[in-house]
């Protein structure tokens, strides 16, 4: 049985994703019309990103919720 992503794995994950697509945390901010600190507590691990909050960060990063959640996003296929 697989464990629940953590604030941390999402973070991870989300964080992982973003710089493999060469964006800084104020560029992933400014594209899902988030704010920076937002954005820095959720790849932190500090808070959970909402719903519709990890659906406008992962359409900003070109992925799906379901990659960020389940770890099985771009970022974490190169982690064997």
């Amino acid at each position: 049985m697989q464990s629940a992503a953590t604030q941390e794995s999402i973070g991870e994950s989300i964080r992982q994703i973003r710089e493999r697509r060469g964006l800084t945390r104020y560029d992933l901010a400014r594209a899902a019309g988030y704010s920076y600190e937002l954005v820095r507590r959720i790849e932190t691990g500090r808070c959970y990103p909402s719903v519709p909050s990890l659906i406008d960060i992962c359409m900003a990063l070109d992925t799906t919720p379901n990659d960020v959640l389940k770890g099985e996003g771009e970022a974490w296929k190169t982690r064997s």
